[in-house]
């Protein structure tokens, strides 16, 4: 199989934040304490779909996307979707605005505990492209969106769950960890895909 060009890998720390945890099982407080990431985060995909729009008139014309443009996407792609990991538990990394998502407390000096990956493509799709700048391509979308609100809802409830359950063991179990990032991970890739940053359609799938 091949592998998808948007890859996205979510370290599981050993022992996890019971303080977070008792947030997460009050969930207000949490969003409350992620309040300032959140809002950025919204000013941030505002600014994502302008800069997507651009892309996609160049692309349309030369076929590439440029350096720093992608460059750009990918970062604010990046950083909502660390802070969604943060709000649903899948990492106790605070989201912080231009900063890495690098090692967290407890973890090796040069492990990463949130890595986004995306492929570069040298030749873009133009057709695609056109369709994104007149505001079409994201009809091609709705089977994904429609598949993963279902998966949202999951994924949801799911975090609370494990909120309970690192509450009181200071641990989150692989298999709730694993539903919880690839449902982050199908997240990056729709947002992507919307994006222009893969021409490749999402799987509908959460593994990696």
């Amino acid at each position: 199989m091949v592998q998808y060009p948007i890859g996205l890998v979510v370290q599981a720390p050993g022992r996890r934040s019971r303080l977070l945890a008792l947030l997460g099982v009050l969930f207000p407080l949490k969003m409350l304490l992620g309040l300032p990431a959140l809002v950025i985060v919204y000013v941030a995909s505002l600014l994502g779909g302008i800069l997507a729009w651009i892309t996609y008139a160049v692309v349309t014309v030369t076929g590439r996307m440029p350096e720093g443009l992608e460059n750009l996407l990918r970062k604010v792609l990046e950083w909502s979707s660390w802070s969604l990991a943060w709000l649903w538990g899948v990492t106790d990394l605070y989201p912080v605005l231009g900063s890495s998502p690098g090692p967290g407390p407890g973890e090796g000096d040069t492990e990463r505990v949130y890595t986004l990956t995306v492929e570069s493509a040298p030749r873009r799709s133009r057709i695609l492209a056109l369709l994104g700048f007149v505001s079409l391509k994201n009809l091609l979308l709705l089977p994904q969106l429609v598949v993963f609100v279902f998966v949202y809802l999951a994924a949801a409830v799911t975090a609370w769950v494990g909120f309970w359950i690192v509450l009181f063991t200071g641990r989150m179990p692989p298999g709730l960890h694993a539903f919880l990032a690839g449902a982050v991970r199908w997240n990056v890739r729709i947002g992507a895909w919307s994006w222009g940053l893969c021409d490749r359609y999402p799987p509908f799938a959460l593994r990696d």
